[in-house]
């Protein structure tokens, strides 16, 4: 039997992390966001990158659902399943009017 601790010691002694926590985001939810007035459109993959950088998470467009509203996947590390810290920095940057949780696609 393999134990789950053998690809954690290989990586500690090559002075690095394992793949199998690479890829592991804490948090995941599907986002709706409203740009605020003046702010580049979310379909230019800069704005949206900007964007996540700005509150720590990945953030990618799925599609424009309006003229002013994009659909977005969050990914971040925070430490709470329901991305509510995520979300709230989001809310805080000032070239958003309204980020909130796509409650249509929310996990049961």
């Amino acid at each position: 039997m393999i134990s789950p601790w053998q690809p954690w010691i290989a990586c500690l002694a090559l002075g690095s992390a394992p793949l199998l926590a690479a890829g592991g985001s804490l948090c995941h939810a599907q986002i709706i966001v409203s740009p605020a007035p003046g702010t580049a459109t979310l379909t230019d993959e800069a704005v949206v990158q900007s964007l996540g950088d700005a509150a720590r998470v990945r953030l990618r467009l799925i599609r424009a659902i309006g003229p002013k509203l994009f659909l977005l996947q969050l990914e971040g590390d925070d430490n709470d399943a329901d991305c509510a810290a995520a979300i709230a920095r989001l809310q805080a940057d000032s070239r958003l009017l309204s980020v909130e949780r796509d409650v249509r696609r929310q996990r049961q």
